[in-house]
């Protein structure tokens, strides 16, 4: 459980930067981002824990590699859809690597726990 606070903390950072960032910085670009990683992300650790601890161990890997499919395939069906998405496509997809950089790190950690 210490992974899902540690992710949620990043996140409570990642909104904070992103707040920064539009009220000084210039940067005005949408919330909705965040939560669709967030909440994909978040569900995506929660389901390899839970797979950890009470399945198999073996698939966790690929639950992993599919939750990044699945936050790519929402990152670009938003970028097809919202507007504004294509006017800041470069700062969304940077918000994609940093989410996936913290997701990394996270399952690392777990699965070094084994």
């Amino acid at each position: 459980m210490k992974e899902i606070l540690s992710f949620v903390l990043a996140t409570i950072f990642l909104f904070g930067v992103h707040f920064l960032l539009g009220e000084y910085g210039g940067v005005a670009v949408s919330y909705r981002i965040h939560f669709l990683i967030f909440f994909i992300t978040f569900i995506g650790i929660l389901s390899i824990i839970l797979i950890e601890k009470f399945l198999k161990k073996g698939i966790s890997g690929f639950l992993f590699l599919g939750f990044i499919i699945l936050k790519l395939f929402a990152v670009v069906y938003i970028a097809m859809v919202e507007k504004e998405f294509k006017d800041n496509i470069l700062t969304y997809f940077v918000i994609y690597w940093i989410y996936l950089f913290f997701e990394i790190i996270l399952i690392i950690r777990l699965l070094r726990k084994k």
